[in-house]
């Protein structure tokens, strides 16, 4: 944010939260979506491809403050989206003490 020419720190910081905005409503959208949908896959690829393009975005647009925050935000929002997303797909795949063993050998590592 500093290098787009904001000054100041309080200003630095609210900007910089924003992303994490994007991130925290995304995560719900998407979550609501994918257990409405019953559907997995395509609700991790997207946000994947999202934060791919947002980082890519936002390294183009470094010059300009609305454009590379709104990259950011992309990015923060399709890449924290993933997480929750990814560790869903264990209980899609399996089923019963199957997923219980490989969440806790998973974790375990």
């Amino acid at each position: 944010m500093e290098s787009t020419g904001i000054e100041g720190n309080f200003a630095i910081g609210v900007l910089s939260a924003v992303p994490f905005l994007a991130a925290l409503a995304a995560m719900n959208l998407f979550g609501r979506s994918a257990d409405r949908r019953r559907e997995r896959r395509w609700h991790l690829v997207i946000p994947s491809l999202m934060g791919a393009v947002g980082f890519s975005l936002a390294a183009v647009w470094n010059g300009s403050t609305a454009l590379s925050l709104t990259a950011l935000s992309a990015a923060a929002a399709g890449v924290l989206t993933c997480a929750p997303l990814f560790w869903s797909l264990p209980t899609a795949f399996l089923g019963g003490t199957a997923v219980l063993t490989t969440n806790k050998h998973v974790v375990n590592r």
